[in-house]
């Protein structure tokens, strides 16, 4: 389940990415009880509910907070009901992450006490409720991507459908089919969407034309914060693979210029080409560099050990700093595996 729990860190980072931090609720109503949040007085309080236990210091806490918007709500009707939506979830996790050496039952009183002081009675305790259901939830969903191992002969599509499946299941059974539904709408519609453009892509019936218009299909069913960060992201993907081919093409360098000049501005293509000169006076160093160290590694005088200090002093020689010497080791293992896989 690791391909899973990377899939699903993969949502929580593009689901920071959001283009509308004030995320509405998914009930709207004509009033809510819902105070500014005061980034000090937020710290203050922390550290208040802390300082008998003197786990982390003041300071700390201000570092870690400081100058971040706080993400996620706890919202109230006009009758005192919490409005159940996404960002309630993104408020808990929003503590537990921003201030992370915290033990977690501290971050659990502080929620309660948020609530109490911010709430209507009524909806402070479904706060506690939601809260305790959704820790309990995360418990068994983290046991499950531990320990369940995907059925034999499953595919990754079908490996991973069954686990979204059996996490959506547990999600209702834990919190309640309302509660689940509303805090986890946009996460499970990430799930099917991932899902479902891993299948589109898999397809060999499909042409590449055809995988384009149904993936736009796809993204345009998102949620309208998602479908942007979604297109952002092809975008990105886009810009980046047409730029590597006008660096790979046969092109002169005026040429190459002019190209990247409809995509970047000056600045910037000046800083892609030299980065590309640098690329390749290095790519040039290593493959001298290869070819000595095969010469070592093929003689015959030296021992294993000899041999081995001998590559470190050669690596030494042409890479000077020790991130070109960590690179250089990666080709040399990629190298390696090359060589022997043929």
């Amino acid at each position: 389940m690791v391909l899973l729990g990377c899939l699903i860190t993969g949502f929580s980072v593009r689901y920071q990415e959001r283009v509308n931090p004030k995320k509405e609720p998914l009930i709207s109503v004509p009033e809510i009880y819902f105070p500014e949040v005061n980034q000090n007085e937020l710290v203050a309080e922390i550290t208040g509910l802390q300082q008998s236990q003197e786990k982390i210091s003041h300071a700390d806490l201000s570092a870690r907070l400081a100058d971040i918007e706080m993400d996620g709500a706890l919202l109230a009707d006009v009758d005192g009901n919490l409005i159940l939506s996404p960002q309630i979830k993104d408020f808990f996790e929003f503590l537990f992450v921003a201030v992370g050496d915290v033990d977690a039952e501290l971050i659990v009183a502080f929620i309660h006490y948020y609530a109490d002081e911010n709430l209507p009675v009524t909806a402070a305790k479904q706060v506690k409720q939601v809260l305790s259901d959704y820790l309990i939830y995360k418990e068994r969903a983290q046991q499950y991507l531990q320990t369940e191992t995907p059925p034999t002969g499953a595919t990754p599509v079908e490996a991973m459908a069954q686990a979204y499946q059996y996490l959506a299941s547990l999600r209702r059974e834990q919190l309640g089919s309302a509660v689940a539904t509303a805090i986890f709408a946009e996460e499970e519609a990430y799930s099917d969407y991932t899902l479902a453009r891993m299948k589109l892509m898999g397809s060999p019936s499909l042409t590449d034309e055809d995988k384009k218009q149904q993936l736009t299909i796809l993204v345009n069913n998102l949620p309208p914060e998602l479908a942007q960060i979604e297109r952002r992201k092809q975008e990105r993907s886009n810009t980046a693979k047409t730029t590597m081919a006008i660096l790979q093409s046969g092109q002169s360098l005026p040429e190459k210029r002019q190209q990247l000049e409809r995509i970047y501005s000056a600045e910037r293509v000046d800083i892609i080409l030299d980065q590309q000169r640098q690329e390749a006076a290095w790519q040039q160093r290593y493959e001298h560099y290869r070819r000595e160290r095969q010469g070592l590694q093929t003689s015959a005088g030296l021992s294993d050990m000899d041999k081995q200090a001998a590559i470190i002093r050669l690596r030494g020689h042409y890479f000077a700093t020790p991130q070109e010497q960590s690179k250089a080791s990666v080709y040399d293992a990629m190298f390696e595996q090359s060589v022997g896989s043929q």
